[in-house]
């Protein structure tokens, strides 16, 4: 009998056959190969509980076009609702308004039955309820549903992937042409805001989404962010909406970034001129906020020189929760973790130590180069 550490198992995984799978009886597995037996056990869940209350809406209409749109569109929704999980977000912490209950979140080409909550459930699809295009009641229901989260600890995340309309409304009903304006999301996001007193970020993925800023754009604690101007349409044409304004956007926040970060992050070489307004703050209220907490490390200055030495800002973590640092060489070459000052160890792509020293990382920096910490990057000169 083999008996295969966790550190392994990945290995494993990808070079056997499996014949059986079974419980211990403590919450773990064994797994039965044709190179013998694993066992499999499971770290600590990880707690959610990264920045308190939290809440997002995430709406899909169905859009007009061939196949080739109608898919693009999904991946990008469903990549935001992938982006949420991966940052900790619950179910019950998401509100998703679909027009497809049948959505894959996440990319397993099987539908992940429990993800759409309005206006048909999986599982009302499945007992005969008939689908339909979205409502102007089901955005405003979906409000509702925010309302009742109470004061949050994090804004309001609200993720519209729409077709956008040249008249500047968002299409939600292709058959009746029935659309979202500017003054019905407005009217939505006041009462929110009103009711609760919670911030709002609203991500809009659509053609001429920019003509929704100026009717939006009225409450000092509300960022929008749109994927394209007032007068030009979206330029993604990857089946898999990886080259969409959104993904990129979503991307860079998986990553940690703030919404601003992400946002200038996600609009570089894109042919289009993604929007981003948070009442003429210049980005004092986007860099506030990051995606469920903002935990990332640093950088106090982007440029330094030879002998200078690197100073990063740790936050403050949640209980519970570890610092770890790595540097990377921009060629992808080698990747190392610090431990302590000066401590580098080459990662073996499996064996993770955190950090246990102060706020210096590295001194001195004596090798002109350029480097990545993280999702920040400086230059030494």
């Amino acid at each position: 009998m083999w008996l295969f550490q966790l550190a392994i198992l990945p290995y494993l995984l990808s070079t056997c056959y499996f014949y059986s799978l079974a419980s211990d009886g403590n919450h773990h597995l064994w797994l039965g190969t044709d190179n013998g037996v694993a066992h499999l056990s499971f770290g600590k869940t990880l707690s959610g509980d990264l920045s308190g209350q939290r809440a997002a809406i995430l709406i899909h209409p169905e859009s007009r076009g061939g196949d080739i749109k109608h898919q693009s569109s999904e991946k990008i929704s469903s990549y935001a609702y992938q982006v949420l999980s991966e940052r900790y977000y619950r179910h019950d912490e998401i509100y998703f308004v679909a027009y497809k209950p049948e959505m894959d979140i996440n990319g397993d080409y099987r539908a992940d039955t429990n993800a759409v909550d309005a206006p048909v459930k999986f599982a009302e699809k499945a007992s005969g309820a008939q689908t339909r295009s979205l409502r102007i009641d089901d955005i405003r229901q979906a409000f509702e549903w925010a309302k009742q989260q109470g004061a949050l600890n994090q804004p309001l995340l609200v993720v519209l992937v729409a077709e956008g309309l040249a008249e500047g409304q968002l299409l939600l009903d292709p058959v009746s042409s029935q659309g979202l304006t500017a003054p019905d999301l407005k009217v939505f996001l006041d009462e929110y805001q009103t009711s609760t007193g919670n911030s709002v970020v609203i991500v809009i993925e659509a053609s001429y989404a920019g003509k929704l800023i100026p009717e939006l754009a009225t409450d000092e604690n509300r960022i929008i962010i749109t994927s394209t101007s007032a007068d030009e349409a979206t330029q993604h044409t990857d089946v898999l909406g990886q080259d969409a304004f959104s993904w990129r956007y979503f991307n860079a926040l998986r990553r940690g970034n703030n919404f601003w970060d992400a946002f200038h992050h996600a609009s570089s070489r894109l042919s289009q001129q993604p929007q981003i307004e948070d009442n003429q703050r210049s980005g004092r209220l986007a860099k506030q906020f990051c995606l469920n907490g903002c935990f990332t490390l640093r950088l106090n200055q982007t440029v330094y020189h030879d002998g200078d030495t690197l100073r990063i800002t740790l936050p403050p973590l949640p209980s519970g929760k570890v610092p770890y640092i790595g540097i990377g060489l921009p060629d992808g070459s080698a990747v190392y973790t610090l431990p302590e000052k000066n401590g580098f160890m080459p990662f073996d792509g499996t064996t993770l130590s955190a950090w246990q020293d102060g706020d210096v990382v590295v001194e001195p920096l004596a090798h002109p180069a350029f480097w990545e910490l993280n999702v920040g990057a400086m230059r030494i000169e």
